[in-house]
Parts: structure tokens; sequence; C-alpha cells
């Protein structure tokens, strides 16, 4: 089929999101054309050496800043962590948010997000993090300031920090364990 004789799709029903990754369809045809997004340049100045990096190709990951882990009342402060260096970085993450988002850079927010069963928890995840099984561990029921549970989905701890400014077109991948990408949709997203 010749280039002349495909139909303009811009405006046919998208699968997928159309501006990242989606065919345009009509009952003839299929458009499996990717979006082409115009390659955004930028150099970081960091230490030992600056990055030079395409931000159309680029996303941000911010990974477990969540009261359990950052909050003097959450389940690291309940052990003695100071947990101050951790909410300090709550400037620099806003800052860095606000730029990406106006440059079109997906934010995505990776933290834990235990089951309430702990069904998703196997005893090796387990075991590191309450080898004596006389703590909280994950998902169990820590008493501070408040009474929560540790790092379990929807609760106190597993919520970002309140001092991040989340937007509504962030993404939120909630994991079960160190790792955010096994078993767990970031590596699709």
């Amino acid at each position: 089929m010749a280039s002349s004789s495909i139909p303009d799709t811009s405006t046919w029903p998208v699968l997928g999101l159309a501006d990242r990754d989606a065919y345009r369809v009509s009952d003839g045809l299929v458009d499996m054309r990717r979006f082409v997004r115009n390659s955004q340049t930028v150099q970081a100045h960091a230490l030992p050496q600056n990055v030079v990096f395409d931000l159309s190709r680029t996303a941000l990951i911010i990974i477990d800043m969540q009261n359990d882990f950052c909050a003097p009342d959450g389940w690291m402060g309940s052990m003695g962590v100071d947990v101050a260096p951790a909410l300090a970085l709550a400037g620099p993450i806003n800052r860095m948010t606000r730029a990406l988002r106006s440059k079109a850079v997906p934010v995505i927010w990776l933290n834990w997000g235990v089951r309430p069963d702990r069904l998703n928890l196997s005893p090796g995840t387990q075991h590191p993090f309450n080898p004596n099984g006389r703590g909280p561990g994950l998902a169990g029921s820590m008493v501070s300031a408040r009474t929560h549970a540790v790092l379990e989905e929807g609760s106190w701890g597993a919520r970002i920090i309140d001092s991040l400014v989340q937007e509504p077109g962030d993404i939120h991948v909630a994991k079960h364990r160190i790792s955010g990408f096994w078993d767990t949709p970031l590596n699709s997203i």
C-alpha cells in the first residue's frame, strides 16, 4: 500500500494512551504507528560526572517516601532510626517533580503496599523484617503515636508523607518486597 493512501487517523478511537503507546482503530484499519516524541536532551550536573539524557524517554520514580519510613512516629522512627534525613528530601523531591511535570515527564510513586491478609508476603520476605517473630514485621500491628498496620496498603504507614506534593496525573505502584520491579506492574508501566 502506498503511503499516500493511508488516511489521517488522528481523530480515530484510541486503544492505549494517545500520547504514549497506542493504536488508532476503525472498522477497516488498525494504525499501529507509535506516537513520535521530539527529543528533549538535557544535561544534569552531577558527581562524579555530569549526565546527558532525553526527557522524552524519562520517568522519575520516587521510592518508599512513606510514613513508616520517614515519619518520626512511623515504623523506622519507632525503632530509633533518625528519619530527619529522609524528611529533608521532601523539598528537593518537590522541586524536581514540579520541574519534570512541566516537561511532561511521568512521576511514579513506588511504595510498599502489603495486603492486609499478607498473602503477598512469603516467609523469606517477612523474615528480614521480623527475624525473631516478636516484632510487628511487615503488615503487623504497631503502636506508637498511632496504631496502624506496618506498610499495609491503605494504612497511614503506607501513605506518602504529607510534605510531598502529588498530582492527579502521577502514577502510583504498590510493591510488597524491596524490589519494585518483581511482581509489580512497574515494568509494564
